[in-house]
This record gives C-alpha cells, structure tokens and sequence, in this order.
C-alpha cells in the first residue's frame, strides 16, 4: 500500500528477550513483510540509540501492514531463521 510522504516511526526495544535471547543491538532494523518474507525495502533507519534501545525509521511504504524490528542473534535458545539470517523479533 502506498502512502503520500512518509510516516515516522519510534520503536523502543530489549537488550534482552524474554526468551533469554541475546542479539547485536548495532543490528536492530524495522522491516516490513513482502508475504514471503521480510524487506527494509521502502524503510530508512533515522536513529539507533543503543544505550537507551530507540530506533527511530521512516517508512514509505506500508506494503501489507506487517512490520517486525529484527536483529542478528548473538546468543540463547535456538530460534526460527528467516531467510538465509538467524534473527530474532
């Protein structure tokens, strides 16, 4: 779904999940879903503010309303892979 201009959007996240996941935080990204899998594609990342855990991006898209912010796990249970990258949400 397209939009007119972009929308900014401010995301506080972990250091840690609840599931005792550890991930990189200098990897944290919005993404958004394509229905076969996860894009940045139509996102632009603002700030990552790692020390307070804020990402900031903007989006131009809403394509089919799914988002997810993911990261590189560094450590914990065994999760999910999407695609060819183990990250988490």
């Amino acid at each position: 779904m397209a939009m007119k201009g972009s929308a900014t959007i401010t995301i506080n996240f972990p250091l840690e999940l609840s599931r005792g996941e550890i991930y990189d935080p200098q990897t944290v990204k919005l993404y958004r879903s394509t229905g076969s899998g996860w894009t940045t594609d139509g996102i632009t990342q603002v700030t990552l503010d790692v020390g307070k855990g804020v990402l900031v991006s903007t989006v131009k898209t809403l394509g089919n309303g799914y988002f997810a912010v993911l990261a590189t796990q560094v450590s914990g249970p065994v999760t999910p892979e999407l695609g060819s990258h183990n990250h988490v949400m």
